[in-house]
């Protein structure tokens, strides 16, 4: 008689703790751009750099029977570099083949605004230890259909380092 007061009890607790979890107001996620986002980006755009370091183009093209999108920066240039975006379930994994000469891989996270699309470090290429010098996360910010700002943070000796903006004009 005892035992079954005491599972009486319990699921009484239980079905009352599930209804205040159920009835609990939730924590609001923001929703930011996806993968079709950085598909609509597919042409040239023209590169500026605050600090004047890269000007250029950079182009985006979507591939792979539309599961891919290349983006190449400064096409044709001695710091030429490329970034590769693909779906990963409901998130985008990026991979960027860094002038550096590694491939960090990044995947995405949620983000503090509905126009933006932000990326972590996961793993990286050719990279004996996270401590070398590599781009640790992208942040995408979508200003307008023609106008995109890029924020690339680098970390070396496992702290971050410089952050480098890149403000995006779509040109075709």
């Amino acid at each position: 008689m005892r035992y079954t007061k005491r599972i009486t009890i319990w699921v009484s607790l239980a079905a009352v703790a599930t209804a205040a979890m159920a009835t609990a107001p939730q924590a609001e996620v923001v929703k930011g751009p996806d993968f079709d986002a950085l598909k609509k980006m597919a042409g040239e755009w023209k590169l500026d750099d605050p600090k004047g370091q890269m000007t250029g183009t950079v182009r985006y093209q979507v591939t792979s029977a539309g599961t891919a999108v290349v983006e190449t920066m400064t096409p044709g240039t001695p710091h030429e570099m490329v970034t590769v975006y693909t779906r990963d379930g409901d998130n985008v994994a990026v991979t960027h083949y860094c002038a550096m000469g590694n491939q960090p891989h990044l995947m995405s996270s949620p983000v503090p605004a509905a126009n933006q699309l932000h990326f972590n470090f996961v793993s990286a290429g050719n990279l004996k230890s996270v401590k070398e010098p590599h781009m640790h996360s992208l942040t995408f910010t979508f200003l307008d259909a023609n106008h995109v700002k890029q924020e690339w943070q680098s970390y070396t000796n496992g702290k971050p380092g410089e952050m480098t903006v890149f403000t995006l004009t779509r040109k075709t």
